[in-house]
């Protein structure tokens, strides 16, 4: 008589970087940069803000959305894609979105648009081009400290 095996079919998951147990996602870098260049403007992520990272080589902080819906980015060679809901988007941040993203909490509902670039008409950098971003959150959202937010 044969020696005869059963193997049953595992389902596997993945250990995200926060090590806790979930699906495999797709991690989509977004750069303000690059849809300044491809003369892009628009939304950059909608979904779930799921958390802030300073990054060690820029030490600028990124901001990481959980896609609620399909959208469109622009890759390393400037080639327009597309995203699926439930991708990680992590939008390269700059001094003006980490300004209206600092009162924002984790787990908020939100959506970053991308308005193009602008000059600074005052101040210490007077005629530097900026990127300027919208930042929309759920109605209702209570903000960590909305003395500050205009």
């Amino acid at each position: 008589m044969q020696n005869q095996q059963t193997q049953t079919a595992r389902k596997r998951v993945a250990v995200l970087g926060n090590g806790k147990l979930g699906e495999k996602t797709t991690r989509i870098f977004q750069s303000a940069g690059r849809w300044s260049e491809a003369g892009r403007t628009g939304t950059m992520a909608s979904g779930t803000f799921t958390q802030s990272v300073v990054d060690p080589n820029y030490g600028q902080t990124n901001y990481e959305i959980k896609a609620d819906a399909p959208g469109e980015y622009i890759d390393g060679d400037g080639v327009l894609r597309s995203f699926s809901a439930g991708d990680l988007i992590i939008i390269n941040g700059t001094a003006g979105l980490a300004r209206k993203m600092e009162n924002i909490p984790v787990g908020t509902g939100l959506e970053i648009n991308y308005l193009g670039q602008a000059e600074l008409t005052k101040g210490k950098y007077k005629g530097k081009a900026v990127h300027n971003f919208e930042v929309l959150v759920d109605e209702g959202t209570e903000l960590l400290n909305d003395e500050d937010i205009a």
